[in-house]
């Protein structure tokens, strides 16, 4: 008998060895990552690269050979290990039996860089463990000639996040009237007043992009649209209905709305309480709100509902063309004073018109505004003649000297022409055709005159309460108050002109419009209206918010590049969610954030770019739509169509820039998407697998027992 027990023990023994051994436990969950045998690591699991133990071990990119035993193995993605520059997880100092270095390493060749999906890794050495939406994946033995291990091996920790890594879930769901807060129980809103729907996710990175769809309860004639993650925040609007409750269908309604995820519809959330309790409006509530100052609470203001105040006619009276499609006019809740007031700002893409007098992308020049100290020998080699404006392009045609006679075409810039092919002549910059541009790249047409549509300057003019600046770099942006930072002044001759350029803080400009938007005047050293209230601005391509510290007035404004002057970067209060005001410099705005960005705009390498590529300004106005989502099928891949409208006369038609602009909508862009989570794997066949061997064990032992019986 006791023999008997000793044997079972050992059997148990080895049946316990056997288990706890990682033969079959060590494969990742779906959606992480854990170092595996190779011959476990199958599908839908990927192998990522190769190690020569389980710790203490050296590294070997994904495929070469001889291959180690040891993998990291992960639970999401297609397998492909391609380094696209953001998604190193270590750094290997060869191919193959190879020390590693961390993420953020770069003294070893990129060439054996460790990369994965859409991963973006850290080195984590203080808290021992990974932040929330990250999995811990590997650790190292030090930052740089390093042993690598399993996470819990060495205190160099190594966190990732991806898209992957974490499904999004909607975590929870509530109604709002100012677009960020949840209403309380004692707010309700009128028939036809903008309510918003806020969503948040379970994290950024497993939901920024993907998209919600929305009803509401009681049933509404109109549901909210479906609307996309900005990072792990969806915001929906609603027009209110009033549809009658109760009895006698008399009483308001209060509404609920359920938020489901489109690509997974197994994820919903209904709204949490209060509901949202609307009114019936009527004449009363609208009486006398006949303009933006009509308004006395912020919701109604900023979204000019329920009493659709016309816009278009106050704006006349103070003399803004709200209609013109550079300039946005809206009602604006002013914090400070608590009051309503109407503004207008210009936005981009900045549409310019040969003879507005403002020299804008796409022109040379504005025959009003004389030549700009500009004459014939600018240009080539000419000696004389007479240099004019022409159509807002430089005219040389009048021109003598230089290498008269040949054609277009033929590499020699000769009069009539400004440049040929890519010669440009002395005129190699953007500034040196006009000052009033600051940067960007000069090109020339298939006519053999300047093509400045991708120059950068300040054309579209500084708001109310700010006056133009230029940095040490002679770009230009506009500056809250009446002056100017330390060496950073408008260019001004006092010759009593306005010329383009000088800005408010030139005397030559008192009273004049020069490079203040329409509508405003110089005054005191900015641009000034009495009648518009100051707001904050939206940033053009290329400038990134920033925020005036010190001495009053403390604002916003927008600076060139992706870096503020020293004191002045934009706030951010560090809860990970890019909120307006914070700018593309905040640790909370990511790429493709929208911020402060002006329309079609988004945050990019820290400043004001696009979402799906670079933006042209000047006669070409883009617009872009996408015809098919990530969310339909077939899922993997979105459809975008940018449209080009040419916007200069007649003239202008012509040239490679007027064929690219109107030819845009002919080469739709197809962008990938993030693959979609894949289901959890269960190991059935592993699972089965070892109820086979323990059965096979027990009826082992249940057979000697029996041989020992008969002896």
């Amino acid at each position: 008998m006791k023999k008997e027990v000793i044997c079972k023990l050992f059997f148990a023994l080895i049946i316990f060895s056997f288990l706890i051994s990682g033969i079959f436990a060590a494969v990742p969950t779906a959606g992480t990552c854990t170092i595996s045998t190779r011959a476990e690591c199958v599908a839908p699991n990927q192998i990522v690269m190769g190690l020569s133990a389980t710790t203490n071990a050296h590294g070997q990119l994904n495929k070469q050979t001889p291959l180690y035993d040891s993998v990291l193995c992960c639970g999401f993605g297609d397998g492909v290990t391609t380094c696209t520059g953001a998604n190193k997880i270590i750094g290997l100092s060869s191919s193959t039996n190879a020390h590693a270095e961390s993420p953020s390493g770069t003294t070893y060749p990129a060439a054996n860089n460790v990369c994965y999906g859409d991963l973006s890794c850290r080195t984590e050495t203080t808290l021992g463990s990974c932040s929330s939406g990250e999995i811990g994946v590997l650790s190292l033995s030090a930052t740089t000639n390093a042993h690598i291990g399993a996470f819990a091996d060495y205190p160099l920790k190594i966190c990732c996040a991806g898209s992957l890594t974490y499904p999004c879930t909607i975590d929870r769901a509530f109604w709002s009237l100012d677009g960020t807060n949840p209403i309380s129980s004692s707010e309700s809103a009128l028939t036809g007043q903008k309510a918003f729907l806020i969503i948040k996710g379970s994290s950024a990175n497993a939901c920024n992009g993907k998209s919600v769809s929305f009803t509401t309860s009681p049933s509404a004639t109109t549901n909210p649209v479906n609307v996309a993650f900005n990072g792990d925040t969806a915001t929906g609007e609603w027009i209110t209905e009033w549809q009658g409750t109760g009895i006698l269908g008399t009483a308001n309604p209060s509404y609920s709305f359920t938020a489901t995820l489109v690509s997974d519809t197994t994820k919903t959330r209904t709204s949490e309480n209060p509901l949202l309790l609307v009114k019936k409006i009527s004449d009363a509530d609208c009486a006398g709100i006949v303009t933006c100052d009509g308004y006395k609470n912020a919701n109604q203001c900023n979204t000019n509902t329920p009493c659709a105040v016309n816009l278009a006619e106050q704006g006349t009276s103070v003399g803004v063309d709200c209609t013109a499609s550079n300039i946005n006019c809206a009602c604006a809740w002013d914090t400070t004073t608590n009051t309503c007031g109407f503004t207008s700002a210009s936005i981009n893409p900045f549409t310019p018109t040969c003879g507005d007098g403002i020299v804008s992308a796409g022109e040379d020049c504005e025959s009003s505004l004389g030549l700009n100290g500009k004459t014939c020998s600018n240009f080539n080699s000419f000696t004389g003649g007479t240099l004019s404006c022409s159509n807002c392009k430089w005219d040389t045609s009048s021109c003598t000297g230089g290498t008269p006679g040949g054609n277009c075409g033929d590499g020699v810039i000769n009069p009539g022409e400004t440049c040929d092919g890519t010669n440009l002549g002395p005129t190699s910059s953007c500034s040196a055709v006009n000052s009033i541009f600051t940067g960007g790249t000069l090109n020339c047409d298939s006519t053999c005159a300047f093509d400045t549509s991708q120059c950068m300057g300040s054309s579209n003019g500084c708001g109310n309460g700010y006056t133009l600046c230029y940095n040490t770099l002679g770009e230009s942006y506009c500056y809250p108050g009446t002056s100017c930072p330390t060496d950073q002044t408008s260019y001004c001759n006092n010759d009593g002109v306005c010329d383009v350029g000088e800005g408010c803080t030139c005397a030559d400009c008192n009273d004049k419009q020069d490079t203040c938007t329409s509508s405003l005047l110089c005054s005191g050293g900015a641009c000034y209206s009495s009648t518009l209230p100051i707001i904050d601005p939206t940033c053009s391509y290329g400038y990134t918010l920033c925020h005036k510290s010190g001495s009053s007035p403390s604002r916003n404004y927008c600076y060139p590049g992706s870096l503020c002057p020293l004191g002045d970067e934009s706030t951010s209060n560090n809860n990970g969610k890019c909120e307006l005001g914070e700018g593309c410099t905040s640790a909370d705005c990511k790429d493709g954030d929208l911020d402060s960005c002006s329309r079609n705009l988004y945050c990019h390498s820290g400043k004001c770019y696009t979402s799906e590529g670079p933006m042209v300004f000047g006669l070409c106005k883009i617009t872009q739509s996408i015809t098919k989502n990530c969310d339909v099928e077939p899922v993997g891949s979105k459809t975008i169509v940018a449209t080009g409208t040419w916007t200069g006369g007649d003239a202008t038609k012509t040239g490679k820039i007027y064929d690219w602009c109107t030819h845009l909508s002919d080469h739709p862009i197809s962008a990938l998407c993030p693959a979609q989570v894949q289901l959890p794997f269960f190991d059935y066949i592993e699972m089965i697998g070892s109820v086979i061997i323990i059965a096979l064990i027990y009826l082992g032992l249940i057979f000697k027992k029996k041989i020992l019986r008969k002896k």
